[in-house]
């Protein structure tokens, strides 16, 4: 029918359609709608916060025009929300769950607290004064000259803090004027060197042993720091330990056999002059014979036609091919490296300068007896460096005593003649026995303040007093273990800066030397342990 009548929309949205049924007609009644609600200035006005009301529910279900009164229409009860389980809020009867409990609040009495604050009248006065302030006065950098090292320039034959190439030239020189005064040397020499075409062979000789001196000396102090006699000289076993490393003694060779390597210490050890007579050793070599024995060892090695014939060739073969190559790490180190690299920097210099009284008393402490008795030497020698080191404890697994011996014998400044100054050759002064105290600190294991901490020590003495060490190497602490780091050693490659190790260290020698065992909860005192030190140092004679 759409279309055919005109329809009616109802509210409900659905058409209606008027249909004539013989009854009177009447025209159509347009019902205008009701003003429209006020535009919404809230958001409770512009949605519904609350559900319906039943009674407008009823009304807006029913169907608009005429019904039976009779319909009885359904008029839904919203139903409430389930109470809570508990309650939240501060109520009189927290133990009923009911919805009248649920509103029934505490009455909690209104406290007012009132902050008064006293106004005080007060006149000042303003007076302006001009102040002239200096500007701080900028830091001055540091310097080694003006370092606790100073004293070394004035002491040291070099005066100077590294060793020189002057004064390893000096020292050639008077090696090689105590090897000529040796007549059964210098023949060997001529005779052997004959296949120098140019020039004076004894000239030559001295040009190549220039070349390699730096390493001459140094695998001299390795080598003399093995046995266990004077570390000033080589002793026949530590001879035989460098002719094994170097693959020297040949079985099957004229004149390189093992017998004839004895025979080589036996001549190169015969000294002819009086002076050197009163300080080497009849059993051992001293640096100069050192230097004999190589030039012997290259002629029956390399020289005599075997692989030249000139005497010269052989020996730059000898150290170039033999010695350099394999000798122990150890054994080719220079004392300026760690003087460079190490030790001259100003944090060392500052904890130096903390420890200065202790270290000076314990230099004065275990300064050199003279034999016989009388006033005892004004520095260190061997024997109180090695005394001082049974003392704190200091030789263990991983410092061995001949890498004691090498921190005493390479913070020495070189030495023009040993004979001449034999004392000054065999002694330290107050700074070597500083940087003596320095390598002993970079090859020892001392672990660092924050692992200290993490394993519960309160210092490095008390992790040195309690730590037992396993068979494979590792210290076993009590409170846990403390791997060792791969920097402690001689020749290791160092990762921590060295002013922290020489702290720890320090700590080290300083609570053990003040330790009493009888007394273990005596607390470290510094001014104590000086006035110790000076009585010690009393009893030792002036």
């Amino acid at each position: 029918a759409d279309g055919l009548y005109p329809q009616y929309y109802l509210p409900n949205g659905k058409k209606a359609h008027f249909y004539y049924t013989m009854g009177t007609m009447v025209e159509e009644v347009v019902v205008s709608l009701s003003d429209p609600p006020q535009r919404p200035n809230s958001i409770g006005a512009a949605l519904q916060d609350a559900l319906p009301m039943d009674i407008i529910i009823d009304q807006v279900a029913k169907p608009p025009g005429p019904h039976d009164n009779k319909l009885s229409m359904f008029k839904p009860i919203p139903p409430l929300a389930p109470l809570p389980e508990r309650h939240t809020l501060d109520v009189r009867r927290p133990h009923v769950i009911r919805a009248s409990a649920f509103a029934d609040l505490k009455s909690i009495p209104l406290t007012i607290l009132a902050l008064v604050t006293r106004v005080v009248r007060r006149d000042t006065q303003e007076t302006r004064v001009k102040i002239d302030v200096k500007p701080p006065t900028p830091k001055e950098p540091w310097s080694l000259p003006k370092s606790i090292f100073k004293p070394r320039t004035r002491e040291s034959d070099a005066k100077n803090f590294w060793d020189t190439p002057k004064i390893e030239q000096a020292m050639l020189e008077s090696d090689w004027e105590k090897m000529c005064a040796k007549d059964k040397l210098c023949n060997f020499i001529n005779r052997e060197g004959k296949g120098v075409r140019s020039g004076d062979v004894m000239e030559e000789m001295f040009k190549i042993l220039e070349v390699h001196y730096q390493l001459i000396t140094s695998s001299f102090m390795y080598y003399a720091s093995l046995g266990s006699g004077s570390p000033y000289h080589i002793q026949l076993n530590a001879f035989t330990s460098f002719l094994e490393d170097c693959h020297i003694p040949d079985s099957e060779s004229k004149f390189i056999k093992r017998s004839d390597c004895d025979t080589i210490f036996i001549e190169a050890n015969f000294a002819e002059k009086a002076k050197v007579l009163a300080v080497n050793d009849g059993h051992a070599m001293m640096r100069f014979e050192y230097m004999e024995a190589l030039i012997r060892i290259a002629a029956a090695k390399f020289g005599r036609n075997q692989v030249t014939g000139s005497l010269v060739e052989a020996f730059d073969i000898l150290m170039s091919e033999r010695v350099l190559p394999l000798l122990p790490r150890n054994a080719s180190a220079q004392a300026n490296d760690f003087r460079s690299e190490r030790l001259y920097f100003e944090e060392v210099d500052l904890v130096f300068r903390k420890y200065e009284r202790v270290l000076r008393a314990i230099y004065s402490r275990y300064r050199t007896s003279m034999k016989g008795g009388g006033v005892r030497l004004k520095m260190i020698g061997m024997d109180g460096w090695e005394a001082f080191a049974e003392d704190v404890g200091l030789v263990a697994d991983d410092m061995p005593i001949q890498e004691l011996r090498l921190c005493f014998l390479y913070s020495r400044m070189n030495c023009k003649d040993e004979v001449r100054d034999w004392i000054k050759f065999t002694t330290l002064t107050f700074i070597d026995f500083l940087e003596a105290i320095g390598r002993v600190a970079d090859c020892k294991f001392i672990p660092s303040n924050d692992v200290l901490r993490k394993t519960g020590y309160e210092n490095h003495f008390q992790w040195f007093n309690s730590s037992k060490f396993r068979e494979d190497g590792d210290p076993l602490i009590i409170s846990g273990i403390i791997p060792r780091r791969d920097s402690f050693g001689w020749s290791s490659e160092k990762t921590r800066p060295l002013h922290l190790k020489i702290d720890g260290l320090m700590d080290i020698i300083c609570r053990k030397l003040y330790f009493d065992p009888n007394n273990p909860a005596v607390l470290y005192n510094e001014e104590k342990l000086l006035t110790l030190l000076a009585k010690l140092d009393k009893q030792m004679g002036p």
